[in-house]
């Protein structure tokens, strides 16, 4: 589901009268764990152009970016995120990883990245050089039977 994300700068006073006013009919962020604020590690991908930093910067309206988030230092609790803007909608889509599998991507290490995805029905497929089914995958792409594509150059082609 897509929501308005909006972001606003607050003195003390407004935010004590918004937690009155909102406490009856929204509960606190788990993660808070009872401290008043927490602290958020994130690891952002990009492309070799810096395709997903210059659209923020260049305030395109649609776009995508992908990132890996821990909170309070925690490593209990990693997790991969797609987080899409239309216009001033925003949604997430996340699943955990364990540290390890965050190692094996920050090192590069042949990782199932399917086995990651499949618990949360995110269907995603390979693309390199090498892929000998492209046309059926740019197919599957096309009419929404794959979510998500990992892989090399071959990702930068016009199909993609």
């Amino acid at each position: 589901m897509f929501r308005y994300e909006k972001k606003y700068f607050l003195n003390n006073f407004y935010i004590e009268q918004l937690k009155k006013r909102l406490s009856p009919v929204m509960k606190l962020d788990p993660i808070l764990d009872g401290k008043k604020n927490y602290s958020i590690r994130s690891l952002y991908f990009d492309d070799y152009c810096d395709t997903s930093f210059k659209q923020v910067i260049n305030g395109i309206s649609k776009r995508y970016k992908y990132r890996i988030r821990f909170y309070n230092y925690n490593s209990e609790y990693i997790v991969l995120e797609k987080k899409y803007k239309i216009n001033n909608m925003n949604k997430k889509v996340s699943c955990e990883l364990t540290k390890e599998q965050v190692l094996d991507i920050i090192n590069n290490r042949n990782i199932n990245i399917n086995k990651i995805f499949e618990k949360y029905n995110i269907k995603t497929e390979l693309l390199t050089g090498k892929t000998k089914n492209k046309k059926k995958i740019y197919a599957d792409l096309e009419n929404g039977n794959i979510n998500c594509i990992i892989g090399t150059h071959a990702l930068f082609t016009d199909n993609v």
